[in-house]
């Protein structure tokens, strides 16, 4: 079911998980991102978003946002380790400004895909604009599950199987529930 929502969202792996922000604590793990590390995300977002920056360990570089909520100014005296931002209200932030950045100074980009599930930038839908990227399927989410729950995406094999196994008792219990992902399906369907 999880290999269903991969290939809708255009990735080559997705891994089910308890929630978004386990989701985003494990994209950070499998970066390597960890103390003495810190991480660039906007000021305007859920506290899941710094909170789970804080938990691998790692410094939260808040910036300021734009008109539109998304990460304004990168350009700062120190280059950080990553940047996780975060779309906000159904849209997607300004991904070619982002990613170019993350190019030039060689550090990935996290997309926090919690509230724009079916949105997209140049028609390349969210979930795939990050080099890992984390949904949330919260009932308050728009696509919400009945207990909630998250999933992490990427390309790389490596991080899916680093996620695969912090997820589910390789430290961790934080499993997205065989009920939760049929109703996912079928709401993707619909």
């Amino acid at each position: 079911r999880v290999v269903a929502i991969a290939k809708k969202y255009k990735r080559e792996y997705a891994v089910g998980v308890a929630s978004a922000t386990d989701g985003l604590f494990f994209a950070m793990k499998s970066l390597g991102i960890g103390a003495g590390h810190t991480v660039m995300c906007p000021v305007l977002s859920y506290k899941a978003t710094s909170g789970a920056i804080k938990r691998t360990g790692a410094n939260v570089r808040y910036v300021d946002t734009d008109k539109y909520g998304n990460i304004g100014d990168l350009e700062y005296k120190e280059v950080p380790d990553a940047v996780l931002y975060v779309n906000l209200f159904g849209n997607t932030a300004q991904y070619d400004t982002l990613k170019t950045y993350c190019t030039k100074h060689k550090i990935p980009l996290i997309e926090d895909a919690a509230q724009s599930q079916g949105a997209s930038y140049k028609r390349i839908p969210s979930g795939k604009l990050g080099d890992v990227s984390v949904f949330s399927f919260d009932p308050m989410k728009n696509m919400p599950s009945f207990g909630g729950g998250g999933m992490v995406l990427t390309d790389d094999e490596r991080q899916y199987k680093q996620v695969l196994s912090m997820r589910k008792n390789g430290t961790y219990n934080s499993v997205l529930s065989e009920d939760h992902a049929n109703q996912l399906l079928w709401i993707l369907d619909t």
